[in-house]
C-alpha cells in the first residue's frame, strides 16, 4: 500500500493515538477551509484549494514540512485570520473570473 501512495508508512502502536489525533486535527482544519471556499465560490475545485493551502503554508513557514500533520494543523489554527483573508481574496478572484 505504501508503494501505491495509499499510506505514508507503518504507525507504531505506542504513538498511534497521538498520530491519528494530529492527523484528524489537520484534516478537520483543511476541511473547514474547503467548506469556507465552497460557500463563497462553489466553482473552485478541492485540488485548487489544497494547492493554495500548501503554497500559503510554505510562504508562512519557510522550510516547513507539508507532510508534518502537527505543523500544518498548528499553522491552520494560528493563522486562521490570515487564511480567511486569503480565502476571501481567492473567492473574489474566482467570482470575478466567472463574470
Amino acid at each position: 500500500m505504501k508503494e501505491k501512495g495509499v499510506i505514508r508508512g507503518v504507525v507504531d502502536w505506542t504513538n498511534a493515538r497521538r498520530y491519528f489525533a494530529e492527523r484528524l486535527r489537520r484534516r478537520q482544519g483543511e476541511e473547514q477551509v474547503v467548506r469556507a471556499v465552497a460557500a463563497r465560490a462553489p466553482s473552485v475545485a478541492r485540488a485548487t484549494v489544497f494547492g493554495h493551502l500548501q503554497e500559503w503554508f510554505r510562504n508562512d513557514v519557510p522550510g516547513g514540512d507539508w507532510q508534518n500533520d502537527t505543523a500544518v494543523a498548528t499553522w491552520l489554527e494560528r493563522h486562521d485570520a490570515d487564511i480567511q483573508a486569503r480565502l476571501h481574496a481567492l473567492a473574489r478572484e474566482h467570482i470575478t473570473a466567472a463574470l
